[in-house]
């Protein structure tokens, strides 16, 4: 996990993040806080060196492009999608439980 990535920062002066939520096999969710909205997200980080692909930053992006133009109930809303610190993160719905 970055250095960057820790309680209080803020990602792309939008989103503060407050705890992490998961890691996984290829990066990390934080819940975090819309600064501006004052609304909770999850925010996911995609950690490039645990990828074996060519381009895993490429696949992130085309990712999260396909996941914000789903509409249902039955699938988190993609809010936001940047590179941080040369690392991509996207933002999305926070789910609970």
């Amino acid at each position: 996990m970055s250095k960057a990535h820790h309680v209080g920062h803020v990602v792309a002066g939008k989103y503060e993040l407050i705890r992490p939520i998961a890691k996984g096999g290829m990066g990390s969710v934080w819940r975090a806080r819309h600064v501006q909205l004052d609304v909770d997200v999850a925010v996911k980080f995609m950690d490039l060196s645990l990828s074996k692909e060519a381009n895993p930053q490429a696949r992130f992006e085309r990712e999260a492009k396909a996941a914000a133009r789903l509409r249902s109930p039955h699938v988190v809303h993609i809010l936001d999608y940047g590179v941080e610190d040369e690392r991509p993160f996207m933002a999305m719905e926070l789910l609970e439980g």
